[in-house]
């Protein structure tokens, strides 16, 4: 019988190898904790780059806002409105949230008889302008533009964020009565009475809605038709 004898090689050639694995994950690990600390370094920075961004351009936006304010109040107060309207339009576009700049530029075009760049101003307004304003707007809408449908866009905004504004809840069922969307006119009619913007007007268009007509309606429709 033959025996077999282990060489002391193998051996010694199998326990290099396993300390090679074993030195190969150590240099594998410590490689992936040294790029998991290069991506949070490289993320720290890009945040902090941000941040300083971010103040600075606050900074600047205030700075300039702060400046346009003052001279738009300067043109205004001595009736330059070619001036008011240009730093106006500067404003806006700064801070093209802000109410003021929109309703500055308005008041200049409103004053040199440019009705209809007052409208594209006015339209600019956010949400939180007041109410006056956006009823400035459906009128210019309306009565300069000729477009029934953006005026009355403008009055169910209107309606939206004051839902017991009385007249533009009257004023958006006589444009509906006017354009003979009579379903329309008796949907705001039960609306009104519902949520406490009703007033006497708006029990009559109740009434009326089947058959409520214009004499002047032909010819206006005629009119806002040519607009689109």
């Amino acid at each position: 019988m033959v025996k077999v004898r282990k060489s002391k090689a193998g051996k010694h050639s199998r326990g290099k190898s396993r300390k090679s694995v074993s030195a190969n994950a150590s240099t594998a690990a410590s490689n992936n904790r040294s790029s998991f600390r290069h991506f949070v370094l490289v993320g720290l920075a890009c945040i902090a780059v941000l941040a300083g961004f971010l103040y600075f351009n606050q900074s600047w936006v205030a700075g300039q806002s702060a400046e346009l304010q003052v001279a738009c109040e300067q043109a205004r107060s001595r009736g330059d409105w070619v001036e008011l309207e240009k730093l106006a339009r500067q404003w806006a576009t700064v801070e093209p949230e802000r109410v003021e700049p929109w309703s500055l530029a308005a008041a200049a075009a409103r004053a040199m008889g440019e009705l209809e760049s007052c409208a594209g101003y006015l339209a600019h307004l956010p949400d939180s302008a007041p109410a006056d304003a956006l009823h400035e707007l459906s009128l210019l809408q309306l009565e300069v533009l000729g477009d029934p449908l953006l005026a009355r866009g403008t009055l169910e905004r209107i309606l939206k964020l004051h839902p017991d504004d009385v007249e533009a809840s009257l004023r958006l069922m006589a444009i509906d009565a006017m354009l003979c969307q009579r379903q329309r006119v008796r949907d705001e009619a039960l609306a009104a009475i519902e949520q406490g913007r009703d007033a006497l007007a708006t029990y009559a268009y109740l009434v009326s809605w089947p058959w409520l007509t214009f004499t002047n309606g032909y010819a206006l429709n005629q009119q806002w038709l040519l607009v689109h």
